[in-house]
């Protein structure tokens, strides 16, 4: 008989990994992702809405990941300027 994970422990796991990285994580707000990047308001939603910058509703404010943020953006700039070496 195959064995089951417990479906709370799983639940639960994933809970500790969620509070240690709100916990340790610096966020950026809309208005700092446009002064920061030098992006309109819409562009910001647009990344937003296609799933190239990660969301997160921290007590009603719509907050993105410092380090992902930028490691998103870095990655996509690199990849640009890749591109128009080739």
């Amino acid at each position: 008989m195959e064995k089951k994970p417990n479906q709370n422990l799983v639940a639960f796991s994933s809970m500790i990994m969620d509070a240690q990285m709100v916990a340790n994580e610096e966020w950026y707000t809309i208005s700092d992702i446009m002064r920061l990047f030098g992006i309109s308001r819409s562009s910001v939603y647009r990344l937003r809405n296609n799933k190239q910058l990660p969301v997160y509703k921290l007590g009603g404010i719509i907050v993105f990941p410092k380090s992902l943020t930028n490691k998103l953006l870095m990655d996509k700039a690199l990849s640009q300027v890749h591109d128009n070496t080739n």
